[in-house]
C-alpha cells in the first residue's frame, strides 16, 4: 500500500527494499509492478542496500512497515 500511496498520492519515486526473509514474495512484486519499473518511478534492490539507502541524499522519505514484536 505504501508503494501506491507514495507514487499516486505523493507523487514520488519510489524504491522498495524487502525484508531479507521476503525474498521469494519481492520477486512476485516485481513481476507486478513491472511497467512502474520501466517508467522508471519503482525500483527494487537488494535487503541488504539499506544503510545506502539512508545516506543516499536523493532520498527525501523513508518509510518502515512491517509488524513489530
Amino acid at each position: 500500500l505504501e508503494i501506491i500511496l507514495s507514487l499516486f498520492i505523493s507523487n514520488c519515486a519510489v524504491v522498495q527494499k524487502p525484508h531479507p526473509l521476503n525474498r521469494d514474495v519481492e520477486r512476485l512484486w516485481q513481476q507486478c509492478f513491472k511497467p512502474l519499473a520501466d517508467y522508471e518511478v519503482l525500483s527494487f534492490c537488494d535487503p541488504d542496500d539499506g544503510p545506502q539507502l539512508v545516506k543516499d541524499t536523493r532520498i527525501s522519505k523513508i518509510y518502515f512497515v512491517g509488524t513489530y514484536r
